[in-house]
């Protein structure tokens, strides 16, 4: 788990990171969640000692009474305190740009697109990362024209979903990065279920760190798979008559990092894009798609700031115009 959590952190620094270096400023770096794995954080920190760019770079520790508020990011009033804690850090170190982002993305499948919607949802949600993605799927709203054969076609999928040990190449989902995050993950589905969700697939831990490929119907705004950002193998589906009243329940939430839109007619879904309040929108794919040459954040409480090749960069320093008045000699 270490090695793979190590990669994640690595992925991180090379979108971010590495562009810092260009014009050097404060960057923070804090542990993975709840400090349960500060090795990750020690391994970065060695590399950086041994190339001799710490002596460029700030690197804070989290403000030990704030940790919980720091690095919990599962509903609107703590992305509120990161993102006053991040500002303080920004105003202390000059130029940042805070990529720590809670989020609420979405795949709306408007007309058509069934399998294309399916295969998103399940590599963007429920395979890849075990769903610990920042820009993985935690909403799926799909119109009544298409709703029955969309769940058909996915529990179908869900049946054929392996897992096991993230280094074996016939393994689709792989555990989560605790026993703690497990055991979350498993008390939002539950309090959800609870308050009248229903469970059409898993629903369970299996062993320690895994978490059952999760699918839930009849969801609503006030449980905890649609309020809070679950960070585990969950997909939360609603469903929907008009198209308007669809864009209008993705604006109305604090987040908005990544979406996708799913239709057989791409005028549709371009108009659909055009009025969604998210970072980026991928249309008939799956949303969690982040090259390098593409700015990547988010509207509202999902993030501070662009990050790609060209706007880390961007972010992270300030432009001076000079202008030349050109005096000839001839």
């Amino acid at each position: 788990m270490t090695t793979g959590f190590l990669w994640h952190e690595l992925f991180a620094w090379h979108n971010t990171g590495n562009y810092a270096l260009v014009a050097p400023h404060g960057f923070p770096v804090q542990p993975g969640e709840h400090v349960e794995h500060p090795e990750t954080k020690r391994r970065l920190r060695n590399l950086l000692d041994a190339s001799g760019l710490l002596k460029r770079l700030t690197l804070l520790e989290p403000r030990p009474a704030r940790d919980e508020e720091i690095l919990r990011v599962h509903s609107r009033a703590h992305l509120e305190r990161v993102r006053s804690h991040n500002g303080e850090l920004a105003h202390e170190l000059g130029p940042t740009a805070v990529m720590g982002r809670g989020s609420f993305d979405i795949a709306m499948l408007a007309a058509g697109g069934c399998i294309e919607a399916v295969d998103a949802v399940v590599q963007g949600r429920l395979t890849n990362g075990a769903g610990q993605i920042c820009c993985a799927v935690k909403q799926v709203l799909v119109a009544d024209s298409v709703y029955d054969e969309f769940i058909d076609q996915l529990l179908k999928k869900v049946e054929l979903i392996k897992m096991g040990d993230p280094l074996d190449e016939q393994t689709d989902l792989g555990p989560l990065i605790s026993e703690r995050a497990a055991e979350r993950v498993n008390q939002d589905v539950e309090r959800s279920i609870a308050m009248g969700a229903k469970c059409l697939a898993g629903g369970k831990r299996v062993g320690k760190n895994f978490y059952a490929p999760t699918v839930l119907v009849n969801v609503s705004s006030k449980m905890p798979c649609l309020c809070d950002e679950v960070f585990g193998p969950v997909a939360p589906i609603a469903r929907f008559k008009e198209i308007g009243k669809a864009i209008e329940e993705v604006n109305n939430t604090p987040y908005g990092l990544q979406a996708s839109v799913f239709s057989d007619n791409i005028h549709d879904a371009l108009g659909v894009a055009h009025r969604l309040e998210v970072g980026g929108v991928v249309v008939n794919g799956a949303g969690a798609f982040r090259p390098g040459n593409v700015p990547f954040g988010g509207f509202k409480l999902s993030g501070i700031g662009r990050e790609s090749i060209k706007d880390t960069v961007r972010e992270m320093t300030q432009e001076t115009a000079i202008v030349l008045n050109q005096r000839t000699t001839f």
